[in-house]
C-alpha cells in the first residue's frame, strides 16, 4: 500500500461518511480488517485492534499517517 491508496481510501470514506460501507478483500483477513481498525480509529475514535488482532498494521498505519499529515497540514496552513 502506498499514501496514493490510503488517500483513495479516505476519499471515498469521506464522500459515503453517512452511509455504512462494507470493506472486503481477497481473503479478508488482514488488509480488510486493516482498512475497518483505521477508518474506525479515525472516524468513530474507536479501538478495534484487540478485535481484529490479526489486522494488518502496515495498513492501518499508512492510512492514520496519511490522515494524520492531511490535518496536520491543514492545521498548519501548509499545503503538500
Amino acid at each position: 500500500m502506498q499514501d496514493k491508496h490510503a488517500e483513495q481510501i479516505l476519499e471515498f470514506a469521506v464522500e459515503h461518511i453517512d452511509k455504512d460501507i462494507f470493506i472486503n478483500c481477497d481473503a479478508g483477513l488482514s488488509r480488510s480488517p486493516g482498512v475497518l481498525v483505521a477508518l474506525e480509529q479515525i472516524f468513530n475514535g474507536r479501538d478495534l485492534s484487540y478485535e481484529h488482532r490479526f489486522h494488518n498494521k502496515f495498513v492501518k498505519n499508512k492510512i492514520r499517517d496519511v490522515w494524520f499529515k492531511r490535518i496536520w497540514f491543514r492545521k498548519n496552513g501548509d499545503v503538500e
